[in-house]
């Protein structure tokens, strides 16, 4: 609270040393309180000071009242407020956002449309909780039986389905990976994503049986901005791609590519697998170049 100090005696200091604290609070023109007690003060500030100025002399205030002998301390008084915790209907499903204080990151900031992160994954869906938030993309597939949607590489992102891993059915990862970063969020329904506000570029590398070193490698050029063996650049790079993927071994073409995408500039994140294996995991453990992951 601008404007107000809380005041801690050192074993309930009183004689000289609380005559000089109820001067003090005299000076601000407050009246004399127990000294048994934390004192909350209420410091005179300039009439015309801004907000930061206000509380700059806050500070300062506070910093010569813990000076003062019999003190134990001097401090601000703060404000704390609700965490915010959004409305969605499963949000209550979503036990581990408390567990990464997203809450509590939530107070700080939402996210920012300005902001484009890439999702390297399975491709787009028309989910109700992402359409607002989806820009743009590529098919990045250069199989057309592994694309399943009757052709190799092409503009449209759309994911048709990988049929899974001999089940049959279609894991549509790439949507479960977009809600996690960028749901449209607090809007009364589906989930939560940790960004409420965020562009996402859908990148389709995974298709039926998963997704080549080549396509993978071109789909990091490709979300960077950077030349690739499609020919097409988006019209905004992302600042962020995200990963969500991996195999044993290594490969030099996707590092090259991880490389040139971390010295344009890219922030790049990728899973761990879910091997429970001290195996080399690419592309987690391909080194990042420029910066770090």
């Amino acid at each position: 609270v601008p404007g107000e100090a809380l005041v801690g005696w050192a074993g309930g200091a009183g004689g000289a040393d609380a005559t000089l604290l109820r001067a003090a609070k005299r000076a601000e023109g407050d009246e004399e309180g127990d000294p048994a007690v934390v004192e909350r003060l209420e410091l005179d500030l300039p009439a015309d000071a801004d907000a930061e100025e206000r509380a700059r002399v806050t500070l300062a205030r506070v910093a010569g009242l813990a000076s003062l002998p019999g003190v134990a301390y001097a401090e601000v008084n703060g404000l704390r407020r609700a965490s915010a915790v959004p409305n969605d209907t499963h949000y209550n499903l979503q036990w581990h956002y408390p567990m990464l204080r997203l809450p509590e990151a939530w107070n700080l900031t939402t996210g920012s449309t300005a902001i484009v992160v890439a999702v390297l994954d399975t491709g787009r869906t028309n989910h109700p909780d992402l359409v607002a938030n989806q820009a743009g993309g590529y098919d990045m597939i250069s199989s057309a039986s592994m694309a399943r949607d009757g052709n190799g590489r092409d503009p449209d992102p759309t994911d048709v389905g990988d049929l899974g891993a001999g089940s049959g059915r279609s894991s549509f990862h790439g949507t479960h990976v977009a809600g996690t970063i960028g749901a449209a969020s607090n809007n009364g329904s589906g989930v939560a994503g940790v960004c409420w506000n965020v562009r996402l570029m859908h990148v389709r590398v995974l298709g039926q049986g998963g997704g080549s070193d080549a396509d993978i490698a071109d789909g990091i050029r490709y979300a960077a901005g950077l030349s690739n063996a499609s020919g097409s650049v988006p019209s905004q790079r992302a600042h962020v791609i995200n990963m969500s993927l991996g195999g044993q071994g290594f490969s030099q073409t996707m590092q090259n590519a991880v490389t040139a995408a971390r010295a344009a500039g890219v922030t790049i994140f990728a899973s761990t697998g879910n091997e429970n294996s001290s195996a080399l995991f690419s592309p987690m453990f391909l080194k990042p170049g420029p910066g770090y992951w």
